[in-house]
């Protein structure tokens, strides 16, 4: 039986985890979701198939959705990432000077004698702060 707000007749029946694991390994492949659809409808039976187009859809903005937030990509523009490394002139011995000109690029010198060994920290300096 469905629910007041449904707008169709007949009872829900959920996808199989299957049905859905395996489109969803296609559309982690790059496979458009109008033949993940075609596919798995030509494959198997009305038990084993997706509802509709619009299903595969939803799940290839979830799996797009997903592989976007597992990017790492920095969210804030280059201006928050000059300014902090600027402000680590006063910070940190490892920066000794940023030098700015206009329509060149940053030029940033840092001590190597108190930077061996803390490359990670150097790299990771723009995310502490």
């Amino acid at each position: 039986m469905s629910h007041g707000n449904s707008r169709k007749d007949g009872e829900y029946v959920r996808t199989n985890p299957k049905v859905m694991d395996s489109m969803r390994a296609a559309l982690e492949h790059n496979e458009r979701p109008g033949q993940v659809y075609e596919n798995h409808v030509i494959a198997g039976n009305s038990f084993e198939a997706p509802r509709d187009v619009k299903q595969v859809r939803s799940l290839g903005s979830q799996v797009r959705a997903k592989k976007a937030d597992n990017v790492t990509v920095s969210k804030c523009n280059i201006a928050d990432d000059i300014m902090c490394v600027i402000n680590g002139v006063q910070d940190n011995d490892f920066i000794q000077s940023v030098t700015l000109s206009k329509g060149k690029s940053p030029v940033v010198i840092a001590s190597p004698a108190t930077a061996v060994g803390r490359h990670e920290e150097i790299l990771s300096y723009r995310h502490a702060v």
